[in-house]
């Protein structure tokens, strides 16, 4: 290699350069907003496939990870109320009124939150004919009425 192929070789490669950027830190509350909303449409997709058993699944995951998205806490009642399943249709909805009402103490609710809280302890109230959250229904509820 002559010392011209040398030089026209160095001018015609790309220069590299050292980077000073540290790697991206990912910040663990957005890996998990984004895990719950990739399952929130992956749940969405197996509905409109029919396949609600595979949908309740993944809401479920979220709702065990303790998901901040109230869709999921939604569209699990909404099919647990189609296949008529109570008991989980309760669970599901006590679990979302307590969620809303811990936001609501680390913030003001929004007016969606707030509508979506009474709607919640709206079918709550009619599944069950009494305010679950009421000060009579540990007692209601020893005697076996709730």
């Amino acid at each position: 290699m002559t010392f011209a192929t040398m030089i026209s070789n160095r001018y015609t490669q790309p220069i590299k350069r050292r980077s000073n950027k540290r790697p991206q830190q990912v910040n663990p509350l957005t890996a998990r907003l984004d895990r719950w909303f990739k399952r929130n449409a992956i749940g969405e997709q197996k509905e409109s496939e029919g396949k609600f058993e595979e949908a309740i699944r993944i809401y479920e995951a979220n709702v065990n990870e303790d998901a901040d998205t109230i869709f999921s806490y939604e569209r699990l009642s909404i099919l647990y109320k189609r296949r008529s399943d109570m008991r989980n249709e309760v669970r599901i909805l006590k679990k979302a009124i307590r969620k809303l009402q811990e936001k609501g103490h680390r913030k003001r609710l929004d007016t969606f939150q707030e509508n979506q809280m009474n709607a919640f302890q709206q079918r709550l109230m009619e599944i069950t004919g009494d305010d679950p959250f009421s000060l009579r229904a540990p007692m209601k509820r020893m005697h076996g009425l709730i």
